[in-house]
Formats: C-alpha cells, sequence, structure tokens
C-alpha cells in the first residue's frame, strides 16, 4: 500500500521480523541446512516466476532484497529499479542492479530480460550455500572481468557444496 502525504511518498509494507536475507546470513555463525536453504530457494523462485509471467524484472535480486518473516517464509522486497516490459518488447538495455549480481550480459551492455534475474538468483543460491557471494573484487572493472569468465569459477566452487 502507499499514498502521498504531505508531498512525500509513504510505502506501507509487512512486517518482517528477521529482517533482510543478506544480514541473516552474515550472523550465521554455520551454513545454512539444506532445508532452511531450499525453502528460502522455492520462494524466491516461485515469486520470480510470478512476476516475470507478469513481464516485470526485477533487476536487483539479491539477499539484501529478500526479506524474512517468522519461519523462513519471505517477501521480495525493493522494487525500486523493477521495469515491466511491453507485450511487444521482450528485451531491456537500462545498465542496473548490484555488482556482484549483474549478469555478463549487462556487463557487456546487452540486451537482457528475466534470463538477468535468473542469474542474480544463482548467486543468491551460491551465497546461502557459501555465506559469501560467488564473485568478489573491490574495483568494479576487476569484478567485471572475474563475472564474465566466471563459468569455470562457479562449476569448480559449486561442485564441493554440499547442499547441492
Amino acid at each position: 500500500m502507499s499514498g502521498v502525504t504531505k508531498g512525500k511518498l509513504n510505502i506501507i509494507t509487512e512486517y518482517c521480523p528477521r529482517g533482510d536475507l543478506g544480514k541473516y546470513i552474515r550472523t550465521q555463525i554455520k551454513l545454512l541446512s539444506e532445508d532452511v536453504i531450499m525453502k528460502i530457494f522455492v520462494q524466491v523462485c516461485l515469486g520470480l516466476h510470478y512476476m516475470h509471467e507478469e513481464r516485470i524484472l526485477h533487476r536487483d535480486i539479491k539477499a539484501m532484497n529478500i526479506f524474512m518473516k517468522k519461519d523462513y517464509e519471505i517477501r521480495i522486497g525493493d522494487f525500486g529499479v523493477a521495469k515491466m516490459l511491453k507485450p511487444e518488447k521482450c528485451f531491456a538495455s537500462t545498465i542496473i542492479g548490484t555488482p556482484y549480481y549483474l549478469s555478463p550480459e549487462l556487463i557487456e551492455e546487452k540486451p537482457y530480460n528475466e534470463k538477468n534475474d535468473v542469474w542474480a538468483l544463482g548467486c543468491l543460491l551460491y551465497e546461502m550455500c557459501k555465506q559469501t557471494q560467488p564473485f568478489k573484487s573491490n574495483k568494479t572493472n576487476n569484478l567485471k572481468k572475474i563475472i564474465k569468465k566466471g563459468r569455470n569459477y562457479i562449476y569448480f566452487e559449486m561442485r564441493d557444496l554440499s547442499c547441492l
């Protein structure tokens, strides 16, 4: 629900007492259990599926935009950079999102579609399993190079994950 009061936009959302998934992951001493990962992952997949059926690209799927209620019930939030594709349009082209979750298409400044959200979903799954992002660098240009070469990096890292 939203509205404007005294010239200011107010957005009212559900209360999510566990906060965002990013904070939750960072505060865990041991790795998340497979059950917890699957419960969260399936809900995010279903939410993205619904959005994509409605031709909405989230464009900023990341742990900090997944909010948790009790019993690992989640809500996808922060639609500030989301885009609704027009019926005649299959791709978006604006480069937007969080660098750690950028797809190779975005880095190469190519048009993209819902597959961009699916890439970010894969990064989110990796982060839940390993408690770290799959691609890291302190410099954006280096991060982009690492992501572009990421196929082998993810393959070798993910085969060691017990949760997959």
